[in-house]
């Protein structure tokens, strides 16, 4: 069913930028009653967008649990040393930054501009061996089943999984499985005809 997709244009290229956010200056500049309030604004922003996971697609939340208890219980180095040692190049562990900083950017493996589903640029059994052989993976038995789950899902190019849309036409946790744009239209008109 993924003959006729390309699938390069469905990986985050090794080449995309990383860039920091420098508000440190910014931050000292505010007095402490300002400096609370941006620090609990901010802890609230990133508590409350763990719900986005859940509305981007049925694979999300697992993988986002996945990439945070990999880099939470080892370094980036550490897990890269284990990828070299599993015969991994550097390009392929780049491709797994990449695609991690874009799953933590997206909030999921689709593109929040454009909808777009994105893989991992990795061969999938040397993703799922370093994965089993990880430090987080051995910690918890609830990982290894979460990623037997989602993983063939997460590098499907079935032209189902493509894209966020209605249901039928594309990937939504968001909307319920029985919900049509004539539906939305209806409700739109609806509170447009309220207010």
């Amino acid at each position: 069913m993924t003959e006729n997709v390309q699938k390069d244009f469905y990986i985050l290229p090794n080449e995309s930028p990383v860039v920091p956010l420098n508000c440190s200056e910014a931050f000292e500049n505010l007095n402490d009653k300002e400096k609370q309030y941006a620090h609990y604004i901010g802890k609230a922003c990133v508590e409350g967008s763990l719900i986005t996971f859940f509305q981007v697609s049925v694979e999300s939340p697992a993988m986002f649990a996945i990439i945070h208890q990999i880099f939470s219980h080892e370094t980036v180095d550490d897990v890269k040393s284990r990828a070299l040692a599993s015969g991994w190049t550097d390009d392929e562990f780049a491709a797994l930054l990449v695609f991690s900083a874009g799953f933590l950017a997206n909030s999921g493996n689709y593109k929040s501009f454009g909808d777009t589903k994105f893989i991992p640029n990795v061969d999938k059994a040397k993703l799922t061996k370093l994965f089993l052989e990880s430090k987080a993976f051995s910690k918890n038995q609830k990982l290894q089943n979460a990623w037997k789950i989602i993983e063939d899902r997460i590098f499907s190019l079935d032209p189902k999984h493509l894209g966020l849309n209605y249901p039928n036409e594309g990937v939504t946790t968001y909307l319920s499985p029985n919900i049509t744009q004539a539906d939305v239209k209806l409700v739109d008109e609806f509170l447009k005809n309220c207010y």
